[in-house]
């Protein structure tokens, strides 16, 4: 256990002085000989502090470092330094079953519905596995009840629970991904590009899911390239630059007086009707 100071309660998820590098593919035999081939920092130096009941959208361009530092924060992926803290646990070094009861409390919305979800499984097949998975639920009843009521939560109608991925729409399979989520209640979401590849029509409905769980309490990281998402949803954002956080702030003093030049242009390349300031 991380020692924390006395009055300052431990927050669902905290991440310290994070770093991650990747070493580039061996494609030029003269780069290989000549050792110039160097890693490159993915993620460096960040530090996220994520209360219960509020959203942070972590924003940044593409290859910013953002779904990396998603990666880490759920334990799928390891980092070079830095530490993980769930509830105020490090939990940056642990595997096994030790790191599965603790990966329970924070679940991830990916951002292609039809890739994340088994093409086999129905619905109530996808939501339960879960619950299978970390053995709750002591009977099949008992796990039937708690499949229904994520449903209920994500806004799925019930009479779904029989079909496949591919008889659902783009909307109801994020909702099912996301009632999958929910069925291990977790105190922590992590919404990677969650709308990005829905219709516009649908990106609204799906969005104020998060709102609702956020409200509800659940600690939603919601990682956006979209500062009108961000503006709209968010209570902090944090801005990643090459894999540095530049800005990190409330949402609206942030987006109404941005202090770092990224940040200026992010707002400049977005179209003013959709930022909230």
């Amino acid at each position: 256990m991380t020692d924390i100071a006395p009055d300052v309660p431990p927050c669902p998820l905290e991440l310290r002085n994070l770093t991650v590098s990747f070493t580039p593919p061996r494609r030029n035999k003269f780069l290989r000989r000549s050792g110039e081939e160097k890693p490159v920092r993915a993620v460096d130096g960040v530090s996220l502090r994520l209360e219960a009941g509020t959203t942070l959208a972590l924003v940044g361009g593409s290859g910013s470092g953002k779904s990396t530092t998603a990666a880490v924060a759920a334990r799928m992926l390891d980092c070079d330094s830095g530490t993980v803290l769930y509830g105020g646990e490090d939990v940056t070094h642990l595997d096994g079953g030790a790191l599965r009861a603790r990966r329970r409390h924070l679940q991830t919305v990916y951002q292609d519905p039809f890739a994340s979800l088994q093409p086999r499984f129905t619905v109530r097949r996808t939501v339960e596995e879960g619950l299978l998975i970390h053995k709750l639920g002591a009977t099949a009843r008992d796990r039937e009840e708690r499949v229904v009521r994520a449903l209920e939560r994500a806004h799925v109608p019930l009479p779904l629970l029989d079909r496949l991925p591919h008889q659902l729409s783009g909307g109801q399979r994020q909702r099912v991904a996301i009632a999958a989520a929910l069925v291990l209640e977790p105190t922590v979401l992590i919404a990677d590009e969650p709308v990005s590849m829905l219709d516009v029509s649908l990106r609204a409905g799906v969005m104020r899911l998060f709102d609702d769980l956020r409200d509800a309490g659940t600690a939603v990281l919601l990682i956006t390239h979209d500062l009108p998402s961000a503006a709209r949803h968010a209570d902090t954002i944090a801005v990643l630059q090459q894999g540095r956080l530049v800005e990190q702030g409330n949402a609206r003093q942030v987006l109404s007086h941005p202090a770092h030049a990224y940040t200026q242009a992010l707002l400049e390349a977005t179209p003013r009707a959709g930022l909230r300031t």
